[in-house]
């Protein structure tokens, strides 16, 4: 409600709908003694006013819409019911969806909660803001030309685009209905990185393709999801699509990206984008073969007028079913092409595979002012061609950084959607406050592996601002002592921390706590030990088992014969030594008395407490 009023976010308001679900769900859980609905039992989940909710009009941004009321759920909202959701509200879209910003004669206009002066993007530009107002956990957008993408990196949210027939979109209301050059797709936006992976693969889980005939049968892969982790990936780079140049903010959000990668042992080659002007043209086509019909025929319901910069066909722009025909087959040729041309990579990577995803610009600015017009040349090649992509803020504007260079000021534009974006970015001030996201492309249908190659550049993203922030200098020369906490590191990111931060600050660290050490193993932990942290004075390893065998990693680390070594050998500093493990369904454990005796040989503390349903034994040497 608060975000609402702020940035008039939502469209459709379902407060005492959502207090009668969370009664009936509150009741479910009485009445079976403990038992969920399922894995989302409780949670508000927002959906984009194209998603039909029975009992609610579905408006999606047409006066001539209003008070039609939904007789029936579309699809994924029976989905996300079924799983135990709440949906509370829904949220703004523009006026015929063929619009990068979020506007309509019904709604008026959304805003930008980062800067309000400037555009939430579009279409899902409700979700976008809401989400970035902290009024969603997760919500649901559509995309056929960036939908998802401009709001999510607008709003410095996270966001998925799929591949079209992997999330139902059965039963939802849409422009250009019966338009299938294009695929639109549905795709989650949260502020989450985890929330991406774990809806994504909970709607699979429901088996989609069983009710809607659009959906490929085709589970949740987590061998694709795998594959890509703990081994080196060459990436390509987008860095201009021929069409507009990046402004200061976006280029420094792909050089950060290339560093980042580049520091994790990742290689990094130029994107060849000469041919995305076609491609784009293709799009442009599909987009206004009907010459604006649909669209015309959802107005004149009200005699309403189009809005400004509504991307939509006129009667010049119409064509034949058999122009249309031609331009399929087109398209079909271009992405046959395209195909060669990323697998023919496999000839320049050190990898000696076709690169495993594009890093590219969502849109050339971080934002962009209201009703500016647009070209998102950058979104529309994984639309043509139904890449996946995941979208993911990488950094925040700065009035410092990103001043104009006197090569921004002084480069030729190449028409008008460039000379545009150059005109508008005067200063950094004007975007002050917003984040700029980029967005990981992966192949058709490869939506498993964009969003582990997107968790890699996270992991990368996070590893390179510990180690280059404007604070680095105060950290490595100061003499104060340090605290490190790890919890559930990747082998790659535990030894950038190991070579950049531990090893240089060893005599510094007082305090070390390794939190799930999964993929870590106890001999490499233990050098660690030995060649750096013979200073340290406490010493806490935490560690959760939730089924009853345990891997070799694991246990080595609760081996205590190794801790009695170790300690008794090496770390002669030690003062505090806090370790703790869980597990589920056991009665007994083979090395609690060996644990018992290690603390008894140090005259030390043991204690026992239980919480939640694991069994926790935690043992602390003072």
């Amino acid at each position: 409600a608060i975000a609402h009023q702020l940035v008039n976010c939502l469209a459709e308001i379902c407060f005492l709908h959502a207090f009668e679900r969370a009664h009936y769900l509150d009741n479910y859980y009485q009445s079976t003694g403990g038992k969920t609905l399922g894995p989302l039992h409780g949670i508000p989940i927002s959906f984009k006013d194209q998603f039909n909710v029975k009992g609610f009009e579905t408006a999606m941004g047409y006066i001539g819409y209003l008070g039609e009321i939904a007789e029936y759920n579309s699809f994924l909202v029976d989905t996300f019911l079924s799983l135990g959701a709440v949906i509370y509200v829904k949220t703004a879209l523009p006026q015929t969806i063929m619009l990068g910003e979020t506007r309509s004669n019904l709604l008026g206009l959304t805003l930008n909660p980062l800067n309000r002066e400037l555009s939430c993007g579009g279409s899902s530009g409700g979700e976008g803001s809401l989400i970035a107002m902290k009024g969603s956990i997760l919500g649901l957008g559509t995309d056929i030309g960036g939908s998802i993408r401009l709001p999510c990196g607008s709003n410095g949210i996270y966001g998925l685009k799929p591949s079209d027939g992997r999330i139902p979109y059965g039963l939802a209301k849409n422009s250009l209905d019966g338009q299938e050059s294009i695929p639109s797709v549905i795709g989650p936006m949260t502020r989450s990185l985890s929330n991406i992976h774990f809806v994504f693969k909970l709607i699979l889980e429901t088996k989609p393709w069983l009710v809607d005939p659009k959906v490929h049968n085709i589970p949740w892969r987590n061998d694709l999801f795998e594959e890509s982790q703990n081994k080196k990936l060459c990436f390509g780079v987008i860095q201009f699509d021929q069409i507009v140049h990046l402004s200061p903010p976006v280029q420094r959000a792909i050089n950060i990206a290339i560093k980042a990668l580049e520091q994790a042992g990742h290689q990094i080659i130029e994107w060849d984008t000469t041919d995305h002007p076609e491609g784009l043209g293709m799009l442009v086509k599909m987009f206004q073969a009907d010459g604006g019909k649909d669209i015309q025929k959802a107005l004149d319901l009200s005699g309403e007028p189009i809005i400004q910069g509504a991307f939509v066909g006129s009667s010049e722009t119409e064509i034949s079913v058999y122009e249309n025909w031609q331009l399929n087959s087109a398209r079909t040729k271009y992405a046959i092409k395209y195909l060669e041309k990323w697998n023919k990579t496999k000839e320049i990577t050190s990898t000696g595979r076709p690169v495993d995803g594009i890093i590219s610009p969502i849109y050339a600015l971080p934002a962009y002012p209201h009703y500016f017009e647009l070209m998102a040349g950058y979104n529309a090649i994984a639309n043509l061609l139904q890449l996946s992509s995941v979208i993911l803020p990488v950094t925040r504007v700065d009035l410092q950084l990103d001043q104009i260079t006197d090569e921004y000021r002084n480069m030729k534009t190449t028409n008008k959607f460039d000379k545009a974006v150059n005109d508008v970015y005067k200063s950094p001030e004007i975007f002050e406050n917003c984040m700029v996201g980029l967005q990981v492309i992966c192949k058709r249908l490869e939506d498993e592996k964009a969003i582990v190659d997107y968790l890699i550049d996270y992991h990368a993203f996070e590893a390179f601002y510990y180690l280059n922030n404007r604070f680095q200098n105060l950290f490595l020369d100061s003499k104060l002592s340090i605290k490190i906490n790890i919890c559930e590191i990747s082998k790659s990111k535990f030894q950038h921390y190991l070579t950049h931060i531990i090893k240089p600050c060893s005599k510094r660290i007082e305090l070390f706590r390794l939190s799930n050490p999964y993929y870590v193993p106890f001999n490499q932990f233990e050098n660690l030990m030995i060649n750096c942290f013979r200073q340290i004075q406490i010493l806490n390893i935490a560690i959760q088992f939730i089924g009853f065998d345990l891997d070799d990693n694991d246990s080595e680390y609760i081996n205590a014969d190794r801790w009695q070594r170790l300690i008794s050998t090496h770390l002669s500093n030690l003062r505090i030594f806090d370790f703790q493990y869980s597990y589920r369904g056991l009665d007994s454990f083979d090395e609690r008395q060996a644990f018992e005796t290690l603390i008894n040989k140090f005259n030390l503390k043991f204690w026992i407490e239980h919480q939640w349903f694991f069994d926790w034994h935690r043992h602390q040497i003072t």
